[in-house]
């Protein structure tokens, strides 16, 4: 037949969440394939952080995580937000002692003042923690 999928039926109607092999999901009434990160993007932007269309956020993330940070950026996009993506080795280098930790830059705190929501995907660095409180 179709799909491998499974199928939930709510209020009469039927539907099929489907998956493949390669790990890519689908929702054939909305339409479209994602993969898990785009998805779990998708759940966090549209379930979790409510964001609306015309809204300002803010999402700061680092190179090892970027692709995270993208698939946030997608997401909000396509929720209608206006979107402003920082990546902190753009604003220094982040030593892994601990030493002279990355502190918040004014830039990302100025973005932060007029967001309606904000994300924070990035791997602590040492001692950052305490400077972006």
């Amino acid at each position: 037949m179709g799909a491998p999928g499974r199928e939930i039926a709510a209020g009469g109607f039927s539907f099929v969440k489907v998956s493949s092999p390669s790990g890519l999901v689908g929702d054939p009434v909305k339409g479209g394939i994602m993969n898990p990160i785009e998805q779990g993007a998708k759940q966090a932007i549209e379930k979790c952080l409510r964001v609306k269309r015309g809204e300002k956020m803010v999402i700061v993330t680092d190179l090892k995580t970027e692709r995270l940070g993208d698939a946030m950026v997608t997401a909000a996009k396509n929720a209608g937000a206006e979107v402003q993506k920082f990546i902190m080795e753009d604003f220094g280098e982040r030593p892994e002692d601990g030493k002279n930790p990355l502190k918040l830059p004014q830039e990302i705190k100025d973005a932060l003042k007029t967001a309606q929501a904000s994300c924070y995907i990035a791997q602590k660095g040492a001692g950052e923690l305490a400077t972006f409180r």
